[in-house]
């Protein structure tokens, strides 16, 4: 019994020592994040990262089917998922909470949003940047958000929605699960005032440090492609899903088809046809393909159409946004 009390004394005391109330040297604060415009940019980079990584071996529609073979030991996720070695309890493809995987599928699409609300609010605080790169860098968080949060949203439906930065140690996200369609306001919400502000660049006019991060053109692209999945049966008056509840026992799924989604997503497409015309985006050409030596038209036909294919990013005109792997023309 003296022990005990004794015990309870020391941890009352040293409860009590200010002295003991440190932070250990060199683990960052927000003000060495955003001290300059190099560490921010390094921050923004972190952003970026956060990005679902659709890697060829590991993406269900190619390798789930066991249709194709790839040279990897059958240990990537898609043939993985596809042997029925995927669980709720573990998935490969979960990018809610985060897993790892095989290749790296799976990173928690969340921790991305909470990165990119915390350059927000920090970002107008470094002082060596200029007003231009600042809003470029906002635009740049908010459509990253708002492809993080399309994209658990497309894999599964209604989700929380972290709208601001929530505080250390806990997850700042809604408390309950959102309506299919508030999700999906939410993203068109965040892309509107990234397209309105016209902060992010038309072109990357510097391929050796800027390729890979998103332009107008980019913004306007995936905003199509959201209001194209939102005009599609499934999020749109699906009535199989009639019994799926939030907690005021009403449907995730609006049980309405309305036909006016799909003219969104027409004018929409048009927008970003536009987008891609001014930031000089086209459909792989003969112009675009550069041969060293004189073929025929028949070999040079091939090749357009192959190199449409192959080009590498920094050259390919058809290219609109490119992110590690993975290229969306």
């Amino acid at each position: 019994m003296k022990s005990k009390f004794l015990l309870w004394i020391l941890a009352g005391v040293l409860a009590s020592c200010d002295y003991l109330d440190i932070v250990p040297d060199q683990v960052p604060t927000m003000d060495n994040i955003f001290a300059d415009r190099n560490t921010t940019l390094r921050y923004l980079n972190s952003c970026y990262w956060a990005l679902p990584f659709d890697m060829f071996e590991d993406s269900p529609a190619y390798t789930g089917s066991m249709e194709l073979v790839v040279n990897r030991q059958n240990q990537n996720s898609g043939i993985l998922a596809a042997q029925g070695l995927n669980s709720a309890s573990s998935g490969w493809f979960n990018h809610w909470s985060g897993t790892s995987g095989i290749g790296g599928s799976g990173r928690n699409l969340y921790a991305g949003i909470r990165e990119c609300n915390v350059l927000i609010d920090n970002v107008n605080n470094v002082e060596d940047l200029t007003v231009t790169e600042r809003r470029r860098m906002i635009a740049e968080a908010k459509t990253i958000k708002a492809y993080n949060t399309f994209y658990l949203l497309r894999q599964y439906g209604p989700v929380c929605l972290m709208r601001v930065t929530p505080p250390v140690g806990e997850t700042g996200g809604d408390t309950y699960r959102n309506k299919v369609d508030d999700c999906f306001q939410y993203v068109m919400d965040l892309l509107d005032e990234v397209i309105e502000s016209k902060d992010l660049p038309v072109i990357i006019t510097d391929k050796y440090s800027e390729l890979g991060r998103f332009t107008h053109a980019a913004a306007c692209m995936l905003k199509a492609r959201v209001l194209l999945y939102r005009a599609s049966p499934f999020f749109n008056g699906n009535t199989e899903y009639h019994n799926f509840l939030d907690h005021n026992r009403e449907p995730f799924f609006n049980q309405e088809y309305d036909p006016a989604r799909w003219q969104h997503a027409v004018d929409a497409c048009r927008a970003a046809v536009d987008a891609c015309a001014e930031g000089d985006i086209h459909l792989y050409g003969d112009a675009d393909y550069k041969p060293q030596y004189s073929t025929s038209d028949t070999t040079r036909r091939v090749n357009v159409l192959r190199s449409a294919i192959s080009e590498d990013a920094s050259s390919n005109q058809e290219i609109i946004f490119r992110h590690g792997l993975t290229a969306v023309s």
